[in-house]
């Protein structure tokens, strides 16, 4: 096999995307309803398009060994299993998963495919906190930057215990999110209630993190639909970070927050952290990432799943 750099493979995949583009219309041509065809492609062809290039891309795609986590912020799929393992001693209410046999990713274990935690709760909608949000903008003028949210330091060691999941101890590695039993809040007073179960799976071309969601309306069994799961995104992330496509590990349809700019908020934290005396190391990531990406499902309460590292 042909092992090519990560800007050869830029190249490869730009060129891939085009070709696959120029395809598609060559096939739309052929119908005399051209320009009311070409009207429906939508952001979720394109998606796909772009899946079908990475997934060609990737067949020649070198899987990396050496950390460049400092230097640019992304991981290896060994740093991956690291930081995952961290996320999940310390909070147990996530749990490694191995997902359908024939969608394994050869590097990485069997048994640690994915991340994942079941029935967030999500009380209100994010329009709800809009005129609220208190966010920091990193990267300049970019409208594709990523938010990044105001971090305190976490590289402290953790004063209690992460919450675990309610049972007995046969239950504690279930992976359902339960909130302590003294928290009356945990009781759903309106309809507006609504619970996700969040997948972290490992992007081998972004070299990131990619979190998955899946919603449930407030009778905890009917599926949100995309539409109603946007409500519960930031509105400039709404639109331009998440799609619905198929789990990499499951199959059926989640809706997915692209990880294109995943390692340029991580490069941020670590030199905020940097400049602070501090130090990010590797096995820390998923309570960064899972901090950021806070930001993006701000009424999603996932920083509940998690104790500060």
């Amino acid at each position: 096999m042909c092992l090519i750099d990560s800007v050869e493979l830029e190249l490869l995949f730009a060129f891939i995307i085009i070709f696959l583009q120029r395809l598609l219309f060559l096939q739309l041509r052929k119908n005399p309803e051209e320009e009311k065809q070409k009207k429906k492609i939508s952001g979720g062809t394109q998606e796909a398009l772009q899946n079908k290039g990475k997934e060609i891309a990737l067949t020649v795609k070198e899987v990396p060994t050496k950390s460049t986590f400092v230097k640019d912020g992304k991981i290896t799929p060994d740093e991956f299993i690291a930081a995952g393992d961290r996320l999940v001693m310390k909070n147990p209410v996530w749990t490694w998963q191995g997902g359908d046999a024939d969608k394994k990713m050869w590097y990485l274990p069997d048994n640690k495919q994915f991340l994942q935690v079941k029935s967030i709760p999500c009380r209100v909608r994010a329009s709800a906190l809009a005129a609220e949000a208190k966010e920091e903008m990193i990267g300049g003028d970019n409208d594709d930057d990523w938010v990044a949210p105001e971090t305190t330091n976490l590289s402290a060691e953790p004063t209690k215990e992460a919450p675990k999941a309610s049972g007995d101890e046969d239950d504690e590695d279930d992976g359902i999110f339960d909130f302590p039993d003294d928290d009356d809040s945990a009781v759903p007073t309106t309809n507006l209630y609504r619970r996700y179960d969040a997948t972290i799976c490992f992007d081998l071309y972004y070299l990131s993190p990619k979190l998955f969601l899946y919603g449930y309306d407030e009778d905890g069994t009917t599926p949100l639909t995309i539409e109603q799961i946007l409500e519960d995104l930031s509105e400039e992330h709404a639109a331009k970070t998440a799609t619905t496509l198929p789990h990499p590990h499951l199959g059926i349809p989640w809706t997915g927050i692209h990880p294109c700019k995943h390692s340029i908020t991580m490069k941020s934290m670590i030199d905020r952290e940097a400049e602070a005396g501090r130090t990010l190391k590797v096995e820390q990531y998923m309570f960064f990432f899972l901090k950021f990406v806070q930001t993006i499902c701000p009424t999603l309460e996932i920083e509940k799943t998690i104790m500060s590292e």
